[in-house]
């Protein structure tokens, strides 16, 4: 083995033994009981935790009761380290897998489907799923950004001539690369085609202001909040905050009302999920009108991204999103609700939530 492969091998145990040491070692040193050794294993991952982090218990996972050796930026940085490795094993594994089983089991080569036309036709239609999938990450970087030069409608615009085109390349009625004017025209390349064009027609309604319901959360969020595009217009003006905790608690004192702050993203996928299809459903609408509603965006590159991802950390002790916290207006914590969900009930439950003593 080459001194690159030896360095490589050597990090990737280092990576998969560090990463597991460090639940470990809060584990070990939490227990009671236990033999010497481990203690001592555990005493020194924590020492060794000390030389490269601070280890600051407000700043770190806890299991056990007891904070992990490293803080929680540390602990992402590691355990995304192993989580590399496990994936370039799996990805090595994985194309090796096929060649494995063929040599045990040379008779298999003579069954495996010819080279043709068909696999030209596969690579043309991928191309056109990596172009769509290229253009949701240019989205991300749009949103983050806030460049709005992938608008919701240019974004849909594309999918639907994208996916479109797929489909009317396999039903011939695009000459690209490896169609035959005279090819017949098979069962599968045909339900295929249909599976490309339904999809894009779709879409069609999204270019017209219509929710897409799961897809929502993969696009960008319409021009409106959801607020407006729930039909609650009216509400928009006094009772919808941007960026702007200080106005929206200045319009709950005046109205006495609670306020609720939707820590969220540009580029946030569950994000996009609650505020498309939680957040218009009828019941969650009538508890939002007792209720001041500011989104507070933290993944942006601007100044009032990193206040509000700043106000999350300290005040809640979370970077997540979507992360929800009703508050009174001298910033009491009255509630919180830290994830996505799709029950109705449970998310109405928690804005319906009031301080002891208040209707």
């Amino acid at each position: 083995m080459t001194r690159i492969g030896l360095a490589a091998a050597a990090f990737s145990v280092g990576a998969l033994a560090w990463a597991a040491a460090i639940p470990l070692a809060a584990v070990v040193v939490a227990s009671t009981s236990g033999m010497a050794v481990p203690k001592v294993a555990a005493s020194a991952v924590y020492v060794a935790g000390a030389v490269v982090c601070h280890q600051k218990p407000e700043r770190s996972f806890h299991l056990a009761g007891q904070p992990l050796p490293v803080c929680a930026r540390c602990t992402g940085i590691y355990a995304g380290a192993a989580l590399a490795v496990l994936g370039m094993a799996a990805f090595a594994t994985g194309l090796a897998l096929p060649f494995f089983f063929l040599a045990l089991f040379p008779g298999y080569l003579k069954k495996l489907p010819r080279s043709g036309g068909w696999m030209a036709r596969v690579k043309v239609v991928l191309g056109f799923i990596v172009l769509a999938v290229m253009f949701k990450y240019l989205s991300n970087i749009d949103q983050v950004f806030q460049a709005h030069w992938l608008s919701r409608e240019r974004f849909l615009a594309i999918w639907i001539v994208l996916f479109a085109m797929a489909g009317l390349y396999l039903l011939g009625f695009v000459k690209l690369e490896s169609m035959t004017k005279d090819e017949p025209l098979g069962v599968g390349r045909a339900l295929t085609a249909a599976a490309f064009l339904a999809f894009a027609i779709s879409l069609t309604p999204g270019l017209f202001g219509a929710r897409l319901g799961e897809l929502d959360a993969y696009i960008p969020e319409p021009s409106d909040n959801f607020l407006s595009a729930a039909g609650n217009v009216s509400a928009q003006p006094a009772n919808y905050f941007k960026d702007d905790l200080d106005g929206a608690l200045t319009a709950a004192r005046e109205q006495n009302k609670l306020v609720l702050i939707n820590f969220t993203g540009y580029a946030c996928t569950n994000c996009h999920w609650m505020k498309a299809n939680m957040f218009p459903r009828p019941k969650i609408q009538t508890a939002l009108k007792n209720l001041i509603v500011v989104d507070l965006y933290t993944d942006g590159t601007d100044a009032a991204s990193k206040k509000n991802a700043d106000l999350e950390d300290k005040k809640f002790n979370t970077a997540s999103i979507p992360f929800y916290a009703i508050i009174d207006t001298n910033q009491n914590i009255i509630a919180t609700f830290p994830q996505l969900t799709r029950n109705t009930q449970e998310f109405l439950a928690f804005l319906e939530t009031r301080p002891t003593g208040r209707a």
